[in-house]
């Protein structure tokens, strides 16, 4: 699906980051409350305070709520990883778009639908290059008639 510029205008890869740093962040409150969780049931049977079956009951529940923690942990990271990695892409396409729009209104101005073109450039088709190389100051050399563009 190709975005249209108002979908284009409305792209705000910030919340995404955003989003992302929360979640490393409450990935790394889970996974420091459950080291201090596991320690302190530990210390309770290394300095006698506790010990027997209980204890070693504890330690089992305490050892199998961190496993489960770091599943968390590790499935937040990785989502962090994907919102953030998901925001610079969007970010580069959106500023990217955005230029190729800029670029088209002013060679073409009211010739043809500057948005429909930039758009059939974008996804490597080829529109309206005949026309294209008509206008003042347009070449081959402009990039016009290229099969897909370059993008960052």
């Amino acid at each position: 699906m190709t975005p249209t510029q108002s979908q284009l205008n409305a792209w705000q890869p910030g919340v995404l980051a955003d989003a992302g740093a929360g979640l490393n962040a409450r990935a790394q409150n889970l996974s420091a409350d459950a080291r201090k969780m596991f320690n302190s049931v530990h210390a309770m049977g290394g300095n006698g305070a506790w010990r027997g079956v209980a204890q070693a009951s504890a330690e089992t529940a305490v050892e199998a709520q961190t496993v489960a923690a770091r599943k968390v942990v590790t499935l937040l990271e990785g989502t962090s990883d994907i919102l953030g990695a998901g925001a610079r892409e969007m970010r580069g396409r959106r500023d990217y778009l955005h230029s190729l729009l800029e670029a088209a209104s002013g060679l073409v101005e009211d010739h043809f639908d500057t948005t429909r073109c930039v758009r059939h450039w974008f996804t490597g088709t080829l529109c309206d290059t005949a026309l294209l190389l008509q206008l003042p100051g347009a070449s081959a050399r402009a990039g016009f008639g290229r099969r897909t563009p370059t993008h960052p």
